[in-house]
């Protein structure tokens, strides 16, 4: 699970709720409350599907536009839509049930993203308990990203262009700027992770230097973003048009390996319901957790 991340230097959500059947007592039994579950939410990947429907979730597509909803069809049903493209009866009648899908399904499209990057750590600094992000991997200040779908290179059914109407990136705007300076990190947890880093520099039996170092300490910085509005189209030279999106970061969390197992740290932005709503930067905790 590796997506490529591009961020501007500036200035989902389907998990089920298990409702709790409770069969009939007799009134002389005591009624016990039964636990909740807390619901989990779920970020999706930004495929060409997904941002599909993340467009048609912010308001961005005409229900009424054929268009829009034959290369939704094209996008997610590529089979179906190449068998029946060229009867014109056929096509007509698939894309009423396309329009009816979409409307009736239109709520539970997913607007709630996860993208990921690979950095490096430098040094560890032991009483702050923080791994430094290597310079090049550093996030001063960000409001703005420039994201990639996974699937871009790839192309959508068969077409190597861009789908009318639906670009495959997107700009994502934060409201406030975005700071990716240290990782907060136990000494437990740092340990282990350098442990296994030297195992690696070791096995290849080459001089070691301090670039290889921190080359070696590899991890993945995963942003979970929640769109929140779409803004227009954008053209940016060498990318064409990309969908411009108002989102939050509600999360994010750096892992030791590219298949996200992993975990080293993680810092949620949600705001509690019973909370004052702050505006200040997106950062790193103070502390190790």
């Amino acid at each position: 699970m590796k997506y490529t991340l591009f961020f501007i230097l500036a200035s989902v959500m389907f998990a089920s709720v298990p409702v709790l059947a409770q069969e009939a007592q007799s009134s002389a039994e005591p009624v016990q409350e039964q636990p909740v579950k807390k619901r989990s939410l779920v970020y999706v990947e930004p495929s060409m599907a997904n941002l599909s429907q993340l467009y048609w979730a912010l308001g961005k597509m005409d229900i009424e536009n054929n268009s829009h909803v034959d290369n939704y069809l094209l996008i997610n049903e590529c089979e179906l839509y190449q068998d029946y493209i060229f009867d014109d009866i056929a096509c007509a009648e698939l894309r009423e049930l396309t329009r009816s899908s979409i409307v009736s399904t239109k709520r539970k499209f997913p607007v709630r993203f996860s993208f990921s990057q690979r950095i490096k750590l430098g040094d560890y600094d032991v009483e702050r308990q923080k791994f430094n992000v290597v310079e090049d991997s550093k996030i001063e200040v960000a409001q703005r990203f420039v994201l990639d779908s996974t699937d871009a290179h790839k192309g959508v059914c068969g077409k190597d262009y861009s789908i009318p109407s639906y670009p495959n990136g997107i700009v994502l705007e934060f409201s406030r700027p975005f700071i990716f300076l240290d990782v907060p990190m136990g000494k437990e947890t740092a340990a282990a992770y350098l442990q296994e880093r030297s195992a690696y520099l070791k096995s290849l039996g080459d001089t070691i230097s301090k670039e290889k170092i921190y080359n070696s300490r590899s991890a993945y910085l995963v942003l979970n973003v929640k769109m929140l509005s779409y803004k227009g189209e954008k053209y940016l030279s060498g990318r064409g048009q990309l969908a411009n999106i108002l989102g939050v970061l509600e999360e994010y969390e750096v892992y030791a390996d590219k298949d996200l197992t992993q975990k080293l740290y993680s810092k949620s932005f949600r705001r509690s319901r019973k909370g004052p709503k702050k505006k200040t930067a997106y950062k790193a905790a103070d502390s190790a957790p």
